[in-house]
């Protein structure tokens, strides 16, 4: 009887765990978008509708509008995937962005529609993309053979993809897969690859960082960056959490809090493990989804945010601390006092020198 008990407990523990993963609805090598619904909650994008779970999968057949999209133009993109678009979710429409630059899809109601009047464009792969005033924006980025460092965005009169012009004297090194987040009208870069003049060395990983003002249109240099920061991420990161930027790896969790020039790890081992870095991470309710790769198969995973706070923290700031001007103004006091006390026993031994001779 016990031993019966033992086994039906077994049983139920085992439940209980691999309740932490959910199935997934469409196979690993299929066409599809994994991103965060307008309700909050996890979803996947396909040619043929949209799945939101809720609990459990739910499927919805989804509508094209006709006067500007067709299956031609999803099927031009080649890869349908989270590398390609890049997905935003305001109110209750969600716009997925080609990455590089072009199309602009919204899906509003499940009916999927085209948000330009451009082309594929394939000028700022691996940009900052984010939506700042019902505009989406694109900062850096990489195309046509060479690094960007001007910021576009698309006109929603017009369709078009326009360039925003700054104020300012000082411009940043251009680049691609950089760090970000928007904080009010301010657009927050850190790190990103380029080349670099000094040794000509070819898509580098750059260690500066800085802002761009978006309503005065001015770049704000923020110097250099500490050199223990992890800069080496995958994917663009879309979660934010409390106004800080937060990237997942296995073992880690990386959250960039730019207002306060501080970036927090937590460390977790095997917290995350085979976690799909290549997908985004959903935060709905004070609990994780992810995708995770099996064996044979992938899987939704979940775990509570409050399980990622439990792990080891270290905490870094963001900038290399420069010395104060009031460190630097003593210390020219010390070099003054010093060559002072030098001078006076200069003198002094002159003074003794004269005595000497006077004695004899």
């Amino acid at each position: 009887m016990v031993k019966h008990i033992k086994i039906i407990f077994l049983v139920i523990l085992s439940h209980n765990l691999n309740s932490q993963e959910v199935f997934f609805p469409v196979d690993s090598n299929s066409q599809h978008v994994f991103f965060k619904g307008h309700n909050g909650n996890p979803s996947i994008f396909t040619l043929k509708g949209v799945y939101t779970y809720s609990g459990k999968w739910k499927f919805h057949p989804i509508a094209l509008d006709s006067s500007k999209i067709n299956t031609q133009t999803l099927m031009s993109i080649q890869k349908f995937n989270n590398q390609t678009l890049i997905s935003f979710t305001k109110n209750k429409n969600t716009f997925f962005v080609l990455n590089g630059g072009g199309y602009v899809f919204k899906l509003s109601d499940n009916k999927l529609s085209r948000k330009d009047n451009s082309v594929l464009q394939k000028n700022q792969l691996n940009s900052a993309v984010f939506l700042h005033k019902n505009q989406i924006h694109m900062h850096g980025g990489y195309g046509f053979w060479s690094f960007k460092n001007y910021t576009t965005f698309l006109d929603n009169d017009t369709g078009q993809w326009e360039l925003i012009y700054p104020k300012s004297k000082f411009l940043p090194n251009a680049r691609w897969k950089m760090i970000s987040n928007l904080i009010g009208s301010k657009l927050f870069v850190l790190g990103g690859r380029g080349n670099l003049t000094e040794n000509h060395k070819k898509d580098a990983l750059l260690n500066s960082h800085y802002f761009f003002d978006l309503d005065k249109k001015e770049y704000v240099d923020l110097g250099q960056i500490n050199p223990n920061l992890p800069l080496k991420n995958n994917i663009q990161s879309s979660l934010i959490i409390k106004n800080k930027k937060v990237f997942f790896e296995p073992h880690r969790v990386v959250f960039f809090d730019f207002k306060n020039d501080t970036v927090q790890i937590y460390k977790n081992k095997n917290l995350f493990k085979d976690i799909d870095i290549n997908k985004p991470v959903v935060e709905f309710n004070d609990t994780i989804y992810y995708i995770k790769n099996k064996k044979d198969k992938i899987v939704l995973a979940k775990q509570s945010l409050e399980s990622v706070f439990k792990g080891e923290l270290t905490e870094l700031q963001i900038s290399i601390p420069t010395k104060s001007g009031f460190s630097n103004i003593i210390g020219m006091i010390l070099i003054i006092i010093f060559c002072w006390v030098a001078y006076k026993l200069f003198v002094f031994k002159d003074f003794l020198k004269g005595l000497v001779l006077y004695d004899e």
